[in-house]
């Protein structure tokens, strides 16, 4: 039997790599990476048990971040904006030859990465 993974555990790394005062600017990077995995495996979780599907011509990130944005619930546009603004930083820490402030980028990934599960996890269950 196949065990379903805990994007939490994501999220710990990322914290873990980031605790480590003598972090590379890789791990600082990687941290940045695993966190908005976290934020994203957790919403595209609850993408698909609202009964999400792919869209054609679109990626799926896109797709789930505007899942929650057309909502008229402040939470779950909160969600997409927050997980949107973590996917933008984590888009510049895998793609960009330089990345100021990378300790500090870490810290606000982290953050939005918890107020995204947090939201999730507050909104009502799916029947």
């Amino acid at each position: 039997m196949m065990s379903i993974f805990d994007w939490n555990e994501y999220l710990d790394f990322a914290v873990q790599l980031h605790s480590n005062r003598l972090a590379s600017e890789a791990e600082k990077r990687s941290a940045i990476s695993r966190a908005y995995y976290s934020a994203f495996g957790v919403a595209y979780t609850r993408f698909v048990a609202e009964g999400g599907v792919r869209v054609p011509n679109k990626g799926i990130h896109e797709v789930v971040w505007g899942h929650f944005l057309a909502s008229t619930d402040h939470a779950r546009v909160r969600i997409a904006n927050e997980g949107d603004r973590a996917k933008k930083q984590r888009v510049r820490a895998d793609y960009r030859d330089q990345y100021g402030d990378l300790g500090r980028q870490v810290d606000n990934v982290i953050r939005k990465a918890r107020t995204v599960i947090a939201l999730i996890g507050a909104l009502p269950p799916v029947p």
